[in-house]
């Protein structure tokens, strides 16, 4: 996002902590850098070996550092709500009388507030909700996400802007070079998943559904992390089902590698509890996939509508169904990939999405309605 903008002739910058989901990035803090080629800033979180604290990304030099930074900033942009540094941040910008917005991240989705739903409910109780009333706008990112936070009661103005994503360069070549890889049988089809690995994502469910449809000539391949312990679970999970073979694990992917993975596959699957809005999913039309997606993925219904996809609930056996169904009726010809490519190019580019952001600034800036 922030890079989009610059392109886009906005002098944004990044203010992070060195969190990286309870580890730490390798990088130097307390000081400027460019980082992905964007100018970042890098605030050390405290070690602790208290989940809370680590969880909370409690980082104090924030409070310092944004005292001092914010009222030389003309807008500020924060994502999350309930970490340390975002509710620091729309403290301090209110203080200082900055105009701010903010971006939830689905955490104010129903499935996560039910996830150590007293802690979060306590801190909207206190500074969360006079922070998020204050913004000037909150930015969800599809209409499925502002449907649930309109039940939390915020005074704010909420705007539905959809994030863009990055367009890949097609590659040929990509479904041979996958297979020989991972040592699939060409007439097997090609399932992918592509997501952190986290217990809302629904995997077990769909390990359990591909269970359901042996005679599919189907082979799974997952590109993800996350907790190590779950992880372990899973794949345990796949041997009892006797889907070893048939699972192809391969971890965090990123760049050229991961976009030569994703147009190799024929379709992708997507069973979440909750999704506030879908990147991956438009990763994988981009690259020309037919899709199924459960109904709580912010982007369901539009995919649906559009008949990129087919959407399917978090359940095994409705689960198996789609997939048979997609593995020998879906459209997997250059033109049909072709035009959830353009569909994606045309919506959802980040060009799109920054011209969407920018009006947003303007208009909390200059007051327009």
């Amino acid at each position: 996002m922030v890079r989009a903008l610059r392109q886009s002739g906005v002098d944004a910058t990044i203010v992070s902590s060195d969190d990286d989901v309870g580890r730490r990035l390798p990088v130097p803090v307390e000081r400027w850098l460019e980082h992905e080629g964007v100018p970042t800033y890098f605030i050390r979180r405290v070690t602790s070996r208290c989940h809370t604290l680590v969880g909370f990304t409690f980082a104090p030099g924030f409070v310092p550092w944004l005292w001092r930074e914010i009222p030389r900033q003309d807008f500020v942009h924060v994502h999350t709500v309930f970490s340390f540094p975002a509710n620091v941040a729309m403290a301090i910008a209110r203080r200082r009388r900055k105009p701010y917005a903010a971006r939830p991240l689905g955490q104010l989705c129903d499935w996560s507030l039910k996830v150590r739903s007293g802690i979060k409910r306590l801190q909207l109780a206190t500074i969360g909700r006079r922070n998020l009333d204050s913004t000037a706008f909150l930015h969800l990112t599809s209409q499925m996400e502002a449907n649930e936070v309109a039940d939390i009661g915020l005074r704010c103005p909420v705007k539905v802007l959809p994030l863009g994503i990055q367009i890949p360069n097609e590659t040929s070549g990509c479904d041979e070079w996958l297979r020989t890889r991972l040592e699939i049988p060409n007439q097997n089809r090609i399932a992918l998943f592509l997501s952190r690995i986290h217990p809302k994502k629904g995997l077990d469910v769909l390990l359990r559904a591909l269970a359901r449809v042996r005679d599919a000539k189907i082979d799974l391949v997952i590109c993800g992390d996350g907790d190590q312990r779950y992880v372990g679970e899973l794949r345990q999970l796949a041997d009892q089902l006797g889907l070893g073979a048939r699972v192809h694990w391969l971890g965090f992917v990123r760049g050229e590698e991961k976009w030569k993975i994703v147009q190799g596959c024929d379709f992708f699957v997507l069973s979440s509890y909750s999704e506030n809005f879908g990147i991956a999913v438009l990763e994988a039309l981009a690259c020309g996939l037919f899709v199924i997606v459960s109904p709580n993925v912010g982007l369901a219904a539009e995919i649906s509508t559009a008949g990129l996809g087919r959407l399917a609930a978090v359940d095994e056996a409705a689960l198996a169904d789609a997939i048979a169904s997609v593995a020998v009726s879906a459209n997997f010809e250059a033109a049909a990939r072709g035009s959830r490519r353009a569909f994606v190019e045309q919506r959802f580019s980040w060009a799109a999405a920054t011209d969407r952001l920018i009006a947003a600034y303007e208009d909390a800036l200059y007051c327009r309605n």
